[in-house]
């Protein structure tokens, strides 16, 4: 669930594909392409990572990048970013990309990617130098409620049936908001 389909070129003529210098960023292909359809029978099982020191290593790399990456657009360090981006990284592989549907691995792998966002902000704030800045704890309070927040929606909506007119009988019921 958290992969399916991936929409990436997988087979290509050699010489036929030139890659970007960014993470992550499909190859260019010259010539003409075949799509396969979305069928099991086409899949291509594909594992990022054999283990979870495979992946902090590669991760160490990958954020290194990224952090350049967003100093170079221009971003500056906000500590608030610390917790609404790793949040926001979880819930959108756990809860929109239905993680949850892989159960303990899915868990897993979208605590690991939201760490991963945690790690790129840290090292932009170690590129500024680690500036110290003040946080007051309303602030803290004000941030993490709205974290909360963003959690408790998307456990309420991937509650709801999958049934259209059940959903609106869960809803009129006040089951879930």
């Amino acid at each position: 669930s958290l992969c399916w389909p991936d929409y990436n070129i997988r087979f290509f003529k050699k010489g036929a594909v030139t890659w970007g210098n960014e993470i992550h960023r499909p190859p260019k292909a010259t010539g003409e392409g075949i799509k396969l359809p979305e069928e099991e029978k086409y899949a291509i099982a594909h594992y990022h990572y054999e283990s979870v020191s495979q992946f902090i290593e590669r991760m160490n790399r990958y954020t290194s990048v990224q952090a350049e990456e967003l100093k170079s657009q221009g971003y500056i360090f906000n500590w608030r970013d610390l917790i609404s981006k790793p949040n926001s990284e979880f819930l959108s592989r756990f809860f929109l990309n239905r993680g949850f549907e892989d159960g303990l691995r899915g868990l897993a792998l979208s605590l690991l990617q939201a760490f991963s966002f945690l790690v790129v902000y840290l090292k932009v704030w170690e590129i500024e130098k680690f500036e110290q800045k003040s946080i007051a704890l309303s602030e803290i309070k004000e941030v993490s409620s709205q974290a909360g927040k963003e959690i408790k929606y998307w456990i309420n909506f991937s509650a709801l049936s999958k049934n259209p007119f059940k959903r609106i009988i869960q809803k009129a019921r006040g089951r879930v908001s």
